[in-house]
């Protein structure tokens, strides 16, 4: 919803849509960054679960995005209410920056995939390296360039596989989960 909004602003409002063409063609230098924040999440998930250990309740609530909303609608604003906002304002220039850089969740399930038995095999041979499957990837992963896409910060969406314009380029594959073979 959020990536159709800043699809919608960047139509309407010339200083986003230069702001995010900016992003895109310096993105390079952006990337070093971009690769370090995804680490981020995983610190807010050992906090989250070490402060729910320690303290006996959940200690993320408070910056929860999630929960800032209906905090909203209580007509009460607490500290989730920036994330929020931090939030919504980073989707209309990095698609799920939430999922990408913050989410507890995403953390854990990515750690969980990251044991599943399934996994994304790209054929070299049938693949013309055209990066379809690149730019239709919601979590910014290089699908076009890697053999095997079992990152953690893959969501499992196979977006990429529907994009793809080659029979075959892109698979779904079931093996052995640390392997990924």
């Amino acid at each position: 919803m959020t990536s159709r909004f800043s699809t919608w602003v960047q139509k309407r409002v010339p200083a986003v849509r230069r702001a995010v063409k900016t992003l895109k063609t310096r993105g390079q230098r952006l990337a070093v960054l971009d690769r370090y924040l995804r680490f981020l999440k995983y610190g807010v998930l050992a906090w989250a679960v070490t402060g729910a250990a320690v303290y006996g309740f959940m200690v993320f609530r408070d910056y929860d995005p999630w929960a800032a909303l209906w905090n909203l609608l209580e007509l009460s604003i607490g500290p989730g209410v920036a994330v929020l906002a931090l939030t919504l304002i980073g989707s209309l220039f990095v698609e799920r920056p939430w999922c990408r850089y913050a989410c507890p969740l995403g953390a854990a399930t990515g750690l969980v995939g990251a044991l599943s038995p399934f996994y994304l095999k790209r054929e070299v041979e049938a693949c013309k390296a055209c990066a379809i499957c690149t730019k239709a990837c919601p979590m910014g992963l290089a699908v076009h360039t890697a053999t095997t896409i079992k990152s953690a910060d893959c969501i499992g969406c196979l977006e990429c596989v529907d994009e793809c314009p080659r029979e075959g380029a892109l698979e779904l594959k079931l093996g052995l989960p640390v392997f990924g073979h």
